[in-house]
Order: C-alpha cells, then structure tokens, then sequence
C-alpha cells in the first residue's frame, strides 16, 4: 500500500543498503516488452537491470533481480488487484499493444497525459488499478477476461466470442525458460 506519509522510494533495499532504481513508469511498462522480446534470457536480465538499476546492483544478482520483480508488481502497494481479473490466467492488457487504450483511459478518467506527465511507477500501478468501468481499456480487460464457458444464451455467447476475437493480444513466442519466468511474474502480479 501507498503510504501517503512518506515519499515514494526510489531504491530497493538489500542487506540494509540502498540500491537506487528508476521509478518512472515508462522504464517500467518496458520490462514487459524486454520479458517478451527475442533476447536470450540472460541478456533479458542484462537489459533489466540496465534500465532499471541506476549506479550500482547489490551483489547477489538473483536477489537483485527478485527485488526488482518486488518493484515492478508493486507488491509493496498490493500489486495489482483487480476483482474483475482474479483468477484468469489469460493476458487481459498489454503495455505495448494498448498504449492508445492507456493513453485514453488515464486522459479520460485522471486528465493525465502520459506522453507529458512523469509519475512513479506505484502511482501509475495505483491509478491503473482504480481505472473505471466507463474506460475504453477497462471494457476490452474485461473482455479478454471472460470465460465463455459459463455463456449460455448462443448469441451472447457468439457476440463476446468476437469481441475477443478482436481485442486479442499478439501472441507471444517464448521459450520455455521464458515462459516459466513470464508467468512467475504474472502470478506476482495478481
């Protein structure tokens, strides 16, 4: 949880040291675009930590690299919950794909622009988390979220099947290593 009496951090901690981190949003909506890239997972981590980290890392690279997982899900603030998504392991957005769908939202509900604004990742978790239901980019997360299992009248059923259809996210080919870390991360987020 935010904790409106402090600063937000702009570091990690590890063995009571301070490891400075980037907290603008942007380098962050990034490490999704890094985890799903054609990159070898260690080159993966590399890009991660350079844009992430900014002087020095602590010295155990995987508790490095869990630190900033820690960050990046918020987890701190709560990560993000979001009753609708709970327990749906389908990808519901996707910070490249559906930047004109975040653009709009976070314009139309927060009057923010986030080609101008600066906010710190948490902030940036915290309004998306609380985006409202008359968004563009609530309504299509809700449909990739569906379960289509549980429509029983056909032409429902067949109307939210297209719009699934159309809203669908790119496939993504990982490999398995990938794939493995992608969903750790994603089961850190919920």
């Amino acid at each position: 949880m935010i904790d409106l009496k402090k600063e937000m951090p702009d570091y990690v901690v590890y063995n009571g040291v301070r490891y400075g981190v980037n907290s603008d949003f942007r380098v962050w909506i990034n490490i999704e675009s890094i985890l799903y890239s054609e990159l070898p997972w260690f080159e993966k981590i590399i890009e991660i930590f350079r844009l992430c980290y900014k002087d020095n890392l602590p010295p155990d690279a995987n508790a490095a690299f869990m630190l900033l997982i820690d960050f990046y899900c918020g987890k701190e603030t709560g990560g993000i919950k979001n009753k609708e998504y709970k327990g749906t392991s389908a990808r519901v957005f996707d910070f490249e794909a559906d930047a004109d769908l975040f653009y709009a939202a976070f314009m139309q509900q927060y009057g923010i622009d986030l080609t101008k604004e600066c906010l710190h990742w948490w902030k940036f978790l915290a309004l998306f988390r609380s985006i409202g239901q008359d968004t563009k980019l609530f309504s299509v997360m809700q449909y990739r979220a569906m379960d289509l299992s549980e429509i029983t009248d056909k032409r429902q059923k067949d109307y939210y099947k297209k719009l699934k259809r159309i809203y669908r996210l790119p496939s993504r080919h990982l490999s398995e290593e990938d794939e493995e870390l992608a969903e750790m991360i994603s089961q850190m987020m919920a």
